[in-house]
């Protein structure tokens, strides 16, 4: 029974990493307020959880078989793999960073915006294990990649729609100029898609390359780059609806043309559609705008080229290929450099920011160099903190004190930075240097791994002149770098690149010297290196100016378990899938009991129901229509607008549904021969497919379409996700008749109910997060119609689900404390549970500036009530609030300003002037301080301290309404007149309707001797004044017109 449950596990575990690599990129959950990122990581971390749990059942299963010894020796030859070795180091190192981290809550849990604490590494490190240990076969690595691709499809289609204006969902940002998709930001779409793409291009040339010895290769490959181009160019040029409608054309002439021609179907229906998929991915990628990706995606295709020339020993094309790339390169230098003769090429669209690297003095170029220049004085302040990290997720709590007074300028001065936007910078800051030394570990023994797999590396002495090499052009880079621009800020940059480079370059010289030397490598194997090098190099590019996100990472970690396993296992190991990769699910070899990785016994087909057979099959793919349809459907989300994007609805449905019956179609033909099923294969499928959908749909049209019900919904669809495929072999284990005996059989049936409960603990230790945001966003909308009690009961709802969430407790208080402002009876009661919720807050995150500037603010607010019997006291509070902030945030120019306002109400001048001069010594920019400071002198008749201060704030924004108004009353009040009308000027050409202003001219008219112009403007004045303040206009139109008598 071991033996059976074993295998049982492996196939578990493969449905749970391909639901994986579809749930991080392609789910959404617009009832919640954070919508994408920590919803997609709590699925993925409750998915690892079981995967987890799996994987230590397999190896209790090996144990009590007695298989003690051979796990044994198992350990001991894994831990002589660099890679692996290196990948635990990185979890490891996020381990120890979290035990003496700044924040431990949000270093091992995840913060509240991005959830990428240490229980997500290890996550990732389940899946990478997984991968690694349990993915033995080419049937399998193409499963995966065909997971990845398919699930690109509804991604880029999205976004295409998105440039189209098609897309119902009312996001805040705009997402026709740079598109977003499910992803939720045109940088994280972009730098997931330069991961798939090299993925996509290397299975349109397997599939070519399949078929080429039937075809004259001119014409095919031919045909291949005009099926892309026209697709490329229709995504470019053509409505959405008609581009897609091409797609699907093409599509179909392509597998029609094959047919007609006697080429195998399923291989001309393959290239043809990869061809298309790599066309609308790159015009995905173009319409994001992120030159991030754009630059990672030229790095892998430049690093798929050097390696692909590596493999054909042609030192002709090798020097081509070489000479391509290193003008490619001079090409972006060119184009970059401040008086380039190519510089028009910035006003090009979509392209037109990669002639825009190099510069730091505006834009998001100005906002990244000021990050990493913060990110430094970082870590130089504390060395030690710098060499064992601050705690992952703790960026913005650290970067608070050394954020630079400059990046206010450029960004939202309330806004602090939780990722410096370059990975080598994130690694220090949080797990120090260990976590460093082990991440570059981790990519320079998958780059050597790879290429001593492809031939490129031969012995020993080769790989550690590799290793050499690469951290020598990284330092090298870093160095060149900083002598360049005179500091270290490039350095985060300059290291990676410096790294990639060298290792290129090493390519790059074998393949001058005559190519690649012959390995056991099988083609389909060195095809897939070459792709996945590509797509290492890209992510690892894209992070050194990104964040890595969610689905990059678990990309990212699959691939590696890829690399690291069946792309570089022996070639005994691969020799079974040698001609093939279309081998159903549950014929694929497994290790025999007490042998090595090398020794397999195969598991009969018959012995599995067709049934569940059929489940494996269809489930990712059912997986992939669900989540698209919880997407754009059945969440609610489209409400009253689904009618106006049915047909945009549809040409997103129609080539998805496209792909995945290809998918179908390929798992169920082994051979090219062309395609044939029994009914009973068509039934099965059939019912497989409908009845999840059938299901969803069913409880989708019960449940009434409201947030409350949303989670149900949800619920539903995770388990219509997950469920099927283990109780599929489960059950098939039990009932598969003459395997073992009857006790046997029943065994593994009745651990079904084990595994379920299992789940749901897993899915219950991630679920709460996302039930509390979704509460929370329903009392967001109780926030902006203003009915701040239902607002904090539902904030106190997501408390409760979520206790150690600061956030919550924030917004609680926030609504307590607006409930308080406007409520007429009991307000002390109201403000002190406002301050309950706001020093809980505190309590759970005390080195976070805002919660006591919300504290602050609230005993302000409370002071300054008017009812409260201590306002005094309360103002002292606020104050020495507004100190602790501003020692946690020293150079935040709005904090200081709110101290000295707090300052001004207790009555000492002096410190209020000395809290906005600290303002203005971190910026002399921000107008508010040099309007504080021109009220302060005001109040205190200071009148040509007040006239300084006010024209200063003009100098800075010389149209600003309120600077001009209250330039032209000092004006008035020095006698300056005329000074004062033309202030007054400015301000009425802004608002003509604004009778304070007509009244302030009517005034100035008069004092320079000119009434009936005064007359006028108290006329203007009455016009628009209401009721209440006629009388007074009124009277001084008749002071007026007795001074012009």
């Amino acid at each position: 029974m071991s033996e059976r449950l074993r295998i049982s596990i492996a196939q578990v575990l493969e449905q749970l990493w391909l639901l994986a690599m579809v749930v991080l990129p392609l789910f959404f959950n617009v009832h919640s307020f954070r919508v994408f990122e920590p919803d997609k990581i709590a699925i993925f971390r409750s998915l690892a959880t079981l995967m987890a749990l799996l994987a230590a059942l397999s190896m209790l299963t090996d144990a009590s078989a007695g298989r003690l010894h051979t796990l044994a020796q198992r350990l001991r030859r894994s831990l002589r793999n660099p890679v692996l070795v290196s990948a635990l180091a990185v979890a490891l190192a996020s381990v120890l960073a979290s035990f003496w981290s700044i924040h431990p809550h949000s270093s091992w849990w995840g913060s509240y915006q991005r959830l990428q604490g240490t229980f997500s590494t290890l996550s990732y490190l389940v899946l990478f294990l997984c991968v690694w240990r349990w993915l033995r076969n080419r049937a399998q690595a193409e499963r995966l990649v065909t997971i990845v691709l398919l699930t690109s499809l509804p991604i880029v289609l999205y976004g295409i729609a998105q440039h189209h204006g098609l897309d119902p969902l009312p996001w805040e940002g705009d997402v026709t100029q740079r598109v977003v998709s499910t992803l939720g930001n045109a940088i994280f779409l972009g730098a997931w898609l330069v991961m798939v793409i090299p993925l996509t291009l290397a299975r349109c040339i397997s599939e070519c390359r399949a078929i080429a010895s039937q075809v004259h290769s001119r014409v095919l490959w031919s045909a291949i780059g005009v099926l892309g181009l026209l697709q490329l160019a229709a995504w470019l040029w053509l409505p959405f609806g008609w581009a897609a409608a091409l797609m699907v054309t093409l599509l179909l002439f392509a597998a029609g043309g094959a047919r007609l021609s006697g080429l195998p179907v399923k291989r001309a229906a393959w290239a043809a559609f990869s061809a298309v998929l790599t066309a609308s991915q790159m015009a995905a990628l173009l319409y994001s705008g992120s030159r991030g990706p754009q630059v990672g995606l030229l790095a892998g295709l430049a690093s798929m080229a050097l390696l692909g020339v590596g493999l054909v020993h042609s030192v002709k094309l090798a020097r081509a290929s070489v000479i391509l790339v290193l003008a490619l390169v001079a090409l972006l230098i060119i184009v970059n450099l401040p008086a380039s003769p190519l510089a028009g090429v910035r006003e090009l669209p979509y392209v037109g920011r990669l002639a825009r690297l190099l510069e730091t003095d505006r834009g998001t170029g100005r906002v990244r160099t000021l990050i990493w220049e913060g990110a430094l004085d970082l870590l130089a302040s504390d060395p030690l903190r710098a060499a064992i990290g601050n705690g992952p997720e703790t960026m913005a709590l650290a970067y608070s004190p050394w954020y630079p007074a400059a990046l206010s300028q450029v960004e939202s001065r309330s806004a602090i930075p939780d990722r410096a936007h370059n990975e080598t910078l994130d690694l220090l800051i949080t797990t120090g240097l260990p976590g460093l030394l082990a991440w570059y570990g981790l990519f320079l023994s998958l780059l050597t791994l790879g290429l001593r797999r492809l031939g490129l590396l031969e012995g020993r002495r080769a790989t550690t002149g590799f290793f050499a090499l690469s951290l020598g052009g990284g330092l090298l880079a870093v160095g060149l770098v900083t002598w360049l621009d005179g500091s270290l800020r490039l350095a985060g940059v300059a290291l990676p690149l410096g790294v990639l480079m060298a290792a290129a370059a090493r390519v790059a010289t074998v393949a001058l010297r005559g190519g690649a030397a012959p390995t056991a490598a099988s083609p389909w194997q060195r095809l897939l290196l070459v792709a996945v090098l590509g797509a290492l190099a890209a992510h690892w590019i894209e992070i050194s100016v990104g964040i890595a996100i969610g689905a990059t990472r678990a990309l990212f970690w699959a691939l590696a378990g890829l690399l690291a396993g069946v792309l570089t296992a022996p070639s005994a190991e691969s020799r079974v899938e040698a001609e093939g990769a279309s081998v159903p699910v549950l014929a694929r070899p497994v290790k025999a009991a007490g042998k090595g990785r090398g020794h397999r016994t195969s598991v009969s087909v018959s012995q599995v129901s067709p049934w569940t057979s059929t489940v494996l099959r269809v489930q990712p793919l059912v997986a992939i229509a669900l989540i698209l349809w919880w997407d754009l459907g059945a969440s609610g989300s489209l409400g009253a607008r689904a009618s106006e994007w049915g047909s945009t609805l549809l040409w997103i449905a129609l080539p998805t549904a496209m792909g995945l019956l290809l998918a179908l179609l390929t798992d169920a033909s082994a051979d090219q021969a062309p395609f044939t099923a029994s009914p009973n294969y068509w039934r099965n499928t059939v019912l497989c497919c409908a009845l999840p959908l059938l299901l969803f749909a069913l409880l989708t049209t019960l449940l009434p379409d409201t947030d409350q019900a949303a989670g149900w919904r949800l619920l539903a669809l995770l388990a219509l996700l997950v469920l099927p495929s283990p109780l599929a072999i489960l059950l098939s284990r039990g009932a598969s008749p003459g395997v073992a005996t009857s006790p046997e059989r029943r065994r593994p049936a009745l651990a079904a109910p084990l595994l379920v409960a299992v789940l749901v603990l897993a899915v219950r230790a991630n679920a709460r997060s996302v039930a509390a945001d979704m509460v929370y966003k329903q009392g967001l909308m109780y926030d902006r119609a203003q009915s701040w009690a239902q607002a904090a009961i539902a904030c106190e709802r997501a408390i409760a689900l979520a206790p150690s969430e600061d956030y919550y407790q924030l917004f609680a208080g926030r609504a307590r404390l607006e409930q308080a402002r406007s409520a007429s009876v009991g307000t002390e009661d109201l403000f002190a549970q406002a301050i309950a919720h706001l020093e809980a807050a505190q309590a759970l995150s005390p080195l976070n500036a805002d919660h006591p500037a919300n504290l602050a603010r609230a005993f302000r607010s409370w002071a300054t009530s008017g009812g409260a019997a201590e306002a005094q006291s309360y103002l002292q509070r606020a104050l020495a609030q507004y100190d602790s902030a501003i020692a946690l945030r020293p150079h935040s120019a709005v904090l200081l300003n709110e101290a000295g306002g707090t300052a001004a109400l207790l009555g000492d001048q002096q410190r209020a002037a000395n809290y906005y001069r600290r303002s203005l010594a971190v910026d002399a920019t921000f107008v508010d301080t040099w309007l504080l400071l021109g009220d302060l002198s005001r109040q205190a008749q200071d009148w040509p301290a007040a006239l300084d201060a006010y024209r200063q704030a003009a100098t800075l924004a010389p149209e600003a309404v309120a600077v001009q108004s209250r330039l032209g009353y000092v004006l008035a009040q020095m006698d300056d007149w005329q000074g004062a009308r033309a202030a007054w000027l400015l301000v009425l050409a802004q608002e003509p309707q604004d009778v304070a202003t007509l009244r302030n001219l009517a005034y100035a008219s008069a004092a320079l001797g000119e009434g009936q112009m005064a007359l006028d403007y108290v006329d203007r004045a009455l016009l628009a004044a209401p009721s209440e303040q006629r009388q007074g206009l009124l009277a001084l139109r008749a002071q007026l017109a007795d001074k012009i008598k």
